[in-house]
């Protein structure tokens, strides 16, 4: 059932008396208590995109030419690392269906950086794809850029 009808199935049963008291009840109990969780989410996010500006403003980048993006180091099975990059590393991650833990590192940058990182690593590329064997070299690469711009999601670039 789509969210318009469930609401209006439940609005008839509560207006037309044919829901017991008791149930109403409960369900004001859980829509107060979903309100809060919203306020409370509203609130982090709110929260997460203050950190974002502030790292932005750390790192000397404006806010309104933040569309640069980031590129990600992320950690494959295979023992393969995945260079991309992404405007939005949440909603890209979220997308590639990848834990947060799997993304190792990431530094500010558009596809000129994305295509000079490829180019250092493409002896150990896979065809055209994006994935690279996670030799120790990448690994120093990928540990310098995580020493030097600090936690990925820092860098998020919401």
């Amino acid at each position: 059932m789509c969210k318009r009808h469930m609401h209006e199935v439940m609005r008839a049963a509560v207006l037309d008396a044919l829901m017991p008291w008791d149930v109403v009840r409960e369900l004001v109990s859980l829509t107060s208590d979903m309100m809060a969780m919203r306020r409370l989410m509203d609130r982090t996010e709110d929260e997460e995109r203050a950190a974002q500006r502030e790292a932005l403003r750390r790192l000397g980048i404006d806010e309104n030419k933040r569309k640069l993006g980031v590129v990600y180091y992320l950690s494959l099975p295979g023992n393969r690392i995945k260079i991309g990059r992404t405007i939005n590393l949440k909603q890209r991650m979220s997308s590639l269906r990848v834990s947060a833990e799997d993304v190792l590192a990431a530094e500010p940058g558009g596809s000129a950086l994305e295509s000079t990182r490829h180019g250092e690593f493409g002896h150990v590329r896979h065809g055209r794809r994006e994935d690279f064997d996670a030799t120790p070299e990448l690994m120093e690469h990928v540990e310098q850029v995580r020493q030097k711009w600090g936690d990925p999601w820092s860098l998020g670039a919401a």
